[in-house]
C-alpha cells in the first residue's frame, strides 16, 4: 500500500483546488496511475439499464484499447462494468471508494477489486477498514472528479450522485459528456439535465477522438487480424458510406451479422458511423 500526502510528489494537483481536499490518499496498486493521461472518469446509474450497459460496451473498449486510464467508483450498474470492460480490454483503471482501502464495498466486488489492485489501482481517502457513510459516496466523487481529464456519464436520475461529480468536474474546468436518452425515462432525466445545463452530448465515438487527440491513422494496425465477415464489410465501405441496413443488401448477410461486423470495426477503429448513421471505413 502507498501513503501519498498533499505534500508528496505524487498527490493529483487538481485534488489541492477541491474544497476540503483529502490529506491523504491511500492507494493499493499501482500509484503511477494517478499521474497517466488520458484518464476518463465514467459514472452513471447503479441500476442501469440494456441501454446504458450497450453504451458502457461501446465506449469503454474503444478509450481503453487506446491507453485512456478509466475512473470510476466500483458501484453497482455502470461503475462495475466500465472497471469490468477496461480491464477485459487490457486497460488500466483506477476505483475510487467510499470507505477505508482495505474495506472494498459493496462486497459483491471483492473479487473484482482484487483484480483491479494487481492491472490498476484502488484509491481512498481514509485508511484502513473504515466504513462507508451517508457521506463518504458523495465526498469520493470529488476524488473521482480531480483524478479524471474529462467526464462521461451514461445514465442517472436527476438526485444521481454522478450529478455530483459533474459539479466537481465543472468546478475545476473540466469537460462533462453526458448520454441523452429518451425523455420519458428516470435514468435519463440526469444526463439530460446536464445536456440541458451545457455538457456535452456523447452520441457517437468520433465525439471524443478530437478531445483525446486520437489519430485515426494510427489505429490501422488493429485491423490486422479479421474476419472473413469484417473483411467484406470493409471492402465494400471502400466503395462508399452506407447505412447497415444497405450493407445487408449488398453483401447478402444476415441482418444480426451485419451489425455484429459493424460494432466490432468500429471498437476497433476500422469504420465510423455519423449521427445519421451512415458508416465509412476509416
Amino acid at each position: 500500500m502507498f501513503i501519498c500526502s498533499q505534500k508528496s510528489p505524487g498527490y493529483p494537483s487538481d485534488l489541492t483546488r477541491l474544497p476540503q481536499a483529502p490529506p491523504k490518499l491511500y492507494i493499493r496498486g499501482n500509484p503511477r496511475l494517478l499521474e497517466q493521461h488520458p484518464s476518463v472518469g465514467i459514472v452513471g446509474a447503479r441500476r442501469m439499464s440494456d441501454y446504458g450497459k450497450r453504451v458502457c460496451e461501446t465506449f469503454v473498449p474503444y478509450l481503453a484499447s487506446r491507453g485512456c486510464v478509466i475512473v470510476s467508483g466500483l458501484a453497482f450498474g455502470i461503475d462495475v462494468t466500465a472497471h469490468k470492460l477496461t480491464l477485459e480490454s487490457g486497460g488500466a483503471t483506477i476505483a475510487v471508494l467510499g470507505s477505508g482501502i482495505n474495506y472494498i464495498t459493496p462486497k459483491a466486488h471483492e473479487r473484482i477489486g482484487q483484480e483491479i489492485i494487481k492491472k490498476g489501482a484502488l484509491v481512498s481517502e481514509y485508511p484502513g477498514r473504515t466504513p462507508a457513510g451517508k457521506y463518504t459516496f458523495p465526498a469520493r466523487n470529488r476524488i473521482i472528479a480531480a483524478l479524471s481529464d474529462l467526464l462521461i456519464v451514461i445514465e442517472g436520475t436527476r438526485t444521481s450522485g454522478s450529478l455530483i461529480t459533474a459539479d466537481f468536474m465543472l468546478q475545476l474546468g473540466k469537460d462533462v459528456y453526458a448520454v441523452p436518452g429518451n425523455i420519458d425515462a428516470p435514468l435519463a432525466q440526469g444526463t439530460n439535465f446536464l445536456i440541458a445545463n451545457g455538457a456535452t452530448p456523447l452520441i457517437c465515438l468520433e465525439d471524443l477522438e478530437l478531445r483525446l487527440g486520437f489519430d485515426k491513422h494510427t489505429d490501422s494496425h488493429v485491423l490486422s487480424d479479421v474476419s472473413a465477415e469484417e473483411r467484406m464489410v470493409l471492402e465494400l465501405l471502400t466503395e462508399n458510406p452506407c447505412t447497415a441496413d444497405e450493407l445487408c443488401t449488398r453483401c447478402a448477410l444476415p441482418a444480426h451479422v451485419v451489425n455484429a461486423t459493424l460494432t466490432t470495426l468500429e471498437l476497433k477503429g476500422g469504420v465510423t458511423r455519423t449521427q445519421t448513421g451512415l458508416f465509412s471505413k476509416r
